[in-house]
């Protein structure tokens, strides 16, 4: 048994080496259609439809949407999530908070296939808008070096105007300006 295995062994690793040489030309040359995962961000448009009626919005899911393409060998290893455009439009927004993320392919749209795509719905909590002013105050961090003394600390302006989701502006009590005074 052994004598058979190691009888031409030249002649079998020449073989061995030009079936894998053979191999390499016909995939080469075939250019075979694989598939490859991409993910995408996001972009959003028609926004301002939500602030019309004094609302905002907070993103649950869907900042990002994967996809999976396929296409041929020597195309989809040029691809990247720049040859894709993925995007939620607010005036399709459903009254339970999903927006529909659309998929276009920007290059090579005709021999790119979008197999499937994960997460295509974003996700949106609607709150009322709610504007507050407040007093910004100072508050001194670190400590002075030795020799030296902390005078007053003013800040210009000293009332800012906060704007966002109602649940977000009744949690916040004062606003600080944190000054470090060490060194």
């Amino acid at each position: 048994m052994k004598k058979k295995l190691t009888n031409n062994l030249g002649m079998k690793i020449i073989s061995l080496l030009l079936a894998i040489v053979f191999w390499l030309v016909v995939v080469t040359m075939e250019d075979p259609e694989q598939t490859k995962p991409l993910e995408l961000p996001v972009t959003k448009i028609n926004e301002e439809l939500i602030r019309e009626n004094d609302k905002t919005y907070e993103v649950i899911e869907g900042n990002t949407v994967t996809i999976t393409v396929r296409a041929r060998q020597s195309i989809l290893k040029d691809l990247t999530a720049k040859d894709f455009e993925a995007v939620a439009d607010f005036a399709n927004l459903s009254f339970t908070g999903a927006v529909p993320i659309e998929i276009t392919v920007l290059r090579n749209a005709n021999q790119v296939t979008i197999e499937r795509g994960a997460n295509t719905m974003m996700r949106v909590s609607i709150e009322d808008l709610a504007t507050v002013d407040k007093m910004v105050s100072t508050k001194a961090e670190g400590t002075v070096i030795t020799g030296k003394a902390l005078g007053n600390i003013t800040v210009e302006p000293n009332m800012i105007r906060i704007e966002g989701a109602k649940t977000t502006i009744d949690r916040i009590s004062s606003v600080y300006a944190v000054v470090n005074v060490s060194g």
